[in-house]
């Protein structure tokens, strides 16, 4: 017994079987044809996603192309929901800096270090191995304390300058 194919429009339905063999069209009867009638003047999908909307696309992928399509639109629409939905979004905001510490602290680093025209950054894999290679402590010679005793102490694993010496060395 032949399996149901998916018509190749991307709509997802299952095609019927040939009813002819037909050279011209690529069917053999009794096999499954590549598209329900009328579907061949469907443009492809264009996305992996169930396609509802025109041009063979889903909401999601749809409103992707809009968006690009229409920047201006898009920037006010965003500018108006975000301003709407306020509450939510710091909400949301406060919840990953709470989840995601050391991506949070690693933020604020390059932020204060850009502010400060320092020069060099890590990502947080990076940050991970220098904290690794220096034993979690502080790479300031006068302080010399651990990552914990800086966490309650409120500071931070090493100050900027002591990045310099660590980049240049």
């Amino acid at each position: 017994m032949n399996e149901p194919k998916l018509c190749e429009c991307g709509c997802g339905r299952p095609t019927p079987l040939a009813t002819h063999t037909s050279k011209k069209h690529g069917r053999v009867k009794g096999q499954p044809t590549s598209f329900i009638h009328g579907h061949h003047r469907l443009p492809p999908s264009r996305c992996e996603h169930e396609p509802k909307y025109g041009l063979g696309l889903c909401r999601a992928c749809y409103k992707r192309e809009w968006d690009k399509a229409n920047p201006d639109k898009a920037a006010t629409h965003w500018r108006k929901h975000k301003a709407a939905h306020a509450g939510a979004y710091n909400a949301y905001g406060r919840e990953w800096s709470k989840a995601n510490l050391d991506k949070r602290r690693v933020s604020n680093h390059r932020r204060k270090a850009r502010k400060k025209n320092a020069g060099g950054s890590w990502t947080a894999a990076q940050w991970e191995t220098l904290k690794r290679q220096y034993g979690y402590r502080c790479v300031n010679p006068a302080c010399w304390k651990t990552e914990k005793e800086l966490k309650v102490l409120g500071g931070v694993l090493a100050p900027t300058t002591s990045f310099r010496s660590i980049k240049a060395g």
